[in-house]
Formats: C-alpha cells, sequence, structure tokens
C-alpha cells in the first residue's frame, strides 16, 4: 500500500520552490483552494452576464416595453438563481474534497497490515 496523502518527511520549501514542489508531487489535493478561485471567476461571470441581459432589456425598451421589462426580470433572475446554482456546485465539489480528506484520516487511523 502506498502513502499517498502523507506529507514528506523534513521541512518542505517555503516561496516558489514550496509551491512548485507541492504542484509536482501530488502529496496533497490543491482543488480546495483553486475551487475558491474559481468559485469567484465564476460569481463576476454571472454578474457579467447579468448586467449584459440588463444593459441590452435597456436598449431594447425603446421598441418594446414589454420584452424590456421582460429582460430586467430575466436579468434579475439570472442574478440571483445563476448565484445559487454556482454556490450549489461548488459546495458539492468542496464536499467532495473533505470526503476525500476524511477518508485519508480514517485510513491513517487504522492498525497497519
Amino acid at each position: 500500500m502506498t502513502d499517498i496523502g502523507k506529507g514528506p518527511s523534513g521541512p518542505e520549501p517555503r516561496g516558489f520552490q514550496g509551491i512548485f514542489n507541492r504542484l509536482l508531487s501530488f502529496d496533497e489535493l490543491i482543488g480546495g483552494q483553486l475551487l475558491k478561485i474559481l468559485y469567484y471567476f465564476g460569481l463576476a461571470g454571472i454578474v457579467l452576464w447579468a448586467l449584459v441581459v440588463l444593459v441590452g432589456s435597456l436598449a431594447m425598451a425603446q421598441y418594446s416595453p414589454g420584452a424590456a421589462l421582460l429582460g430586467l426580470i430575466g436579468a434579475f433572475f439570472i442574478l440571483v438563481l445563476g448565484t445559487l446554482f454556482w454556490r450549489f456546485t461548488c459546495e458539492l465539489w468542496m464536499v467532495i474534497f473533505k470526503i476525500h480528506d476524511r477518508l485519508g484520516e480514517i485510513r491513517d487511523r487504522l492498525p497497519p497490515r
């Protein structure tokens, strides 16, 4: 059985070399940290998408006030529901990473074979 998930013995190098070693070693998952960054990029994309729909609906107001109103309502729903869906999706991925961490803790507590 391999020691997947157990850190290397000895002090870990700091700075860029430490980050580079962590990236290449696969001793530790970096998905949790990357997921937080991805969440904020996705949130910015949702806000940008809602703003594009909002501006488009305001530009359409001179031709069709009813369609502009639907566009305003749509921009609101994109913002609210898109944010909720994106948060839920990212939380599911975080649960998967936490399950991995917990399974590693359970494995470390088991007696050796």
